[in-house]
């Protein structure tokens, strides 16, 4: 039943999901390059000399920072856009009134007026 859902109403959305996909890719390469570049300062301070490459490889690090993330809210605000309107589709057409799904009152609370 779930497949037959997806299927059904997320079609819709399939250039926003694939949006979602491609930008979490590039935020997670994004990722895991930090810790890479943080190794190459490391490895390489003795020989280039302290200052110059430190500066270099740090803007590069800011860089690939801001790309990470950029894309992240991209790919958080896609897959948001998306399970809205999946949400909206699907509740739509549920069987279930939206009253029958409100929590009942008791009888002594006090009238919302």
């Amino acid at each position: 039943m779930l497949i037959k859902l997806i299927r059904e109403y997320l079609f819709k959305y399939r250039k926003w999901l694939v949006l979602v996909l491609v930008f979490q890719t590039i935020q997670s390469l994004a990722t895991l390059t930090l810790p890479t570049l943080n190794a190459d300062i490391i490895d390489n301070i003795v020989s280039k000399g302290p200052n110059s490459y430190i500066w270099k490889v740090g803007a590069v690090m800011l860089g690939v920072t801001f790309i990470q993330v950029t894309f992240a809210i991209a790919a958080t605000f896609y897959g948001a856009r998306s399970a809205m309107g999946f949400g909206a589709m699907s509740g739509a057409t549920s069987s279930t009134p939206s009253w029958a799904t409100r929590p009942a009152r008791s009888a002594n609370s006090a009238h919302p007026r």
